[in-house]
């Protein structure tokens, strides 16, 4: 829900103007050779995803490939249009073993600057933040991000390519996660949100038939229970069943999850509430975005509040992945202005948004 300045709005048309001038939006299309790449080699032992390799979904919960639960935290990207040097297999390294870090997030923008307007840089980025997550041994959500406009409609002819590539070339990946739709607003579940994700959904099933797959939620990803049309958990999508067996018990799992976005100093107990129903409703629900300022992403940090909400997460064993790994001048970085794209990094270049979330990220380790 965050929204970037007006100054940094300008100076990211203009970046983004400039890299379309050379090419990096030119005609034809964006994507490359569809040839499958398997990165199954590259995870380094004892990394996230060598421990738990495949995920999967039975009931509300993640899973991993030995059928135990699994919780992920992480960090996320600002916007690859602005901000995409921290995005190395370097810096996710380093944020697995000294912040315990097993995801990451590939933010990338539809409009604002993003793939409307460059869109082989864009897919170009995605890519190599799958590769370095690869090298880290940490998980990535291909994030399409939609924001403004908020009906993913819009652009569905374009996410149902971007994510048929996608799936296809990177989706027998363990490493994998695809999250389909970021933040819909302005619109409701059952007139646009279901529709669109019934339509991107087999576009990824035809090629990655067992990958999570994260469907974004009305109102910012805040409506995943309550009343009317607006809400997910009233009318969940009905997807192929992946069945396994495990210790000679057979299990079932659609494989799909659900969004819930939050940001400290805005979203509460309600959200909180809508979370543990969605959950008792056997949707499972995983937090790709959330701050520790308010919805703008500026702002002061809420401490109080952002430790409520990871006591809350935690304890129920939700996955989790905070906005953002940037040096962008705004409170819910985590870096300060002109920090190392690749760490390590020390106190003093942790903004107080950075402190925070590096002690929770490393009180999980223990």
């Amino acid at each position: 829900m965050k929204r970037m300045t007006s100054w940094s709005w300008v100076l990211g048309l203009a970046a983004a103007a400039a890299l379309a001038a050379c090419g990096g939006g030119g005609g034809g299309s964006p994507y490359g050779d569809r040839t499958p790449v398997d990165f199954t080699s590259v995870y380094p032992e004892g990394s996230p995803v060598a421990v738990h390799g495949s995920l999967s979904v039975d009931g509300n919960q993640l899973e991993d490939e030995h059928g135990d639960p699994v919780q992920l935290r992480g960090v996320g990207s600002y916007g690859l249009q602005w901000k995409p040097q921290f995005m190395n297999a370097t810096a996710l390294t380093y944020m697995r073993q000294a912040w315990g870090v097993s995801v990451t997030r590939a933010a990338m923008y539809v409009d604002e600057g993003g793939f409307k307007a460059m869109p082989k840089a864009m897919v170009e980025r995605v890519e190599d933040t799958i590769a370095a997550a690869a090298a880290a041994g940490v998980y990535v959500l291909i994030d399409w991000h939609i924001l403004t406009p908020g009906d993913p409609q819009v652009h569905a002819d374009d996410a149902e390519e971007f994510f048929d590539y996608m799936s296809a070339k990177y989706g027998a990946n363990p490493h994998v996660i695809f999250e389909i739709a970021n933040e819909p607003n302005r619109v409701t579940w059952t007139e646009t949100v279901k529709p669109y994700s019934l339509r991107i959904i087999p576009a990824i099933r035809r090629n990655a038939p067992d990958s999570i797959i994260v469907v974004g939620t009305p109102n910012w990803s805040q409506l995943l229970s309550g009343s009317g049309n607006e809400a997910a958990a009233l009318d969940p999508i009905e997807d192929p069943v992946t069945s396994y067996t495990l210790d000679g018990t057979e299990h079932t799992a659609t494989n799909l999850m659900y969004t819930a976005h939050f940001y400290a100093g805005t979203h509460g107990q309600w959200l909180r509430d809508r979370i543990t129903a969605a959950r008792a409703a056997n949707l499972a629900v995983f937090v790709t975005e959330w701050g520790t300022t308010n919805a703008t992403g500026g702002g002061s940090i809420y401490e109080s509040e952002t430790r409520t909400w990871i006591d809350f997460l935690n304890a129920a064993g939700v996955s989790w992945c905070n906005w953002h790994l940037s040096d962008q001048n705004e409170g819910s970085a985590l870096l300060v202005p002109g920090a190392s794209r690749t760490g390590p990094w020390d106190a003093d270049d942790l903004t107080p948004s950075g402190e925070l979330v590096v002690e929770l990220l490393q009180a999980a380790m223990n």
